[in-house]
């Protein structure tokens, strides 16, 4: 079972990245812990290899970019990246390729926002999991 991140949501007032706990498909997963009796053999690998314990992402996204930003404080630099992803990519044989393949079409509200905040939904989830102060 994956949790399928909410990302929009995730983000609570003031972009504090806190409503990813709340947010979550699969709360059960996240945060979740497992103790020694459950997985002895896990517990005996984390204790000889883990050297962070309780560790949360520095940055909103993939592990890889948390990767870099852990040893060198800055996010990875592509110098010659495009400015712009091109609609479709004909590969070497004039195939066309769909890059956008599996991406759901942007909400009209998301398509249409002015500016960055405008696209986020701060709004409560359907179900409170954690009581909130």
């Amino acid at each position: 079972m994956f949790a399928i991140p909410l990302m929009q949501r995730q983000y609570g007032p003031e972009r504090k990245i806190d409503r990813w706990v709340a947010e979550t498909n699969a709360s059960g997963l996240i945060m979740g812990y497992y103790g020694r009796e459950a997985n002895p053999v896990q517990w005996k690998l984390a204790e000889e290899f883990v050297l962070f314990d309780r560790w949360f992402q520095a940055i909103h996204g993939s592990s890889n970019t948390n990767h870099y930003y852990l040893v060198s404080a800055r996010t990875t630099v592509y110098p010659n990246a495009p400015k712009e992803l091109p609609e479709e990519v004909v590969d070497k044989h004039g195939n066309i390729i769909e890059w956008r393949f599996g991406l759901e079409p942007l909400a009209e509200r998301d398509r249409n926002a002015r500016a960055p905040l405008e696209a986020f939904d701060f709004q409560q989830p359907p179900r409170q999991p954690v009581p909130l102060p």
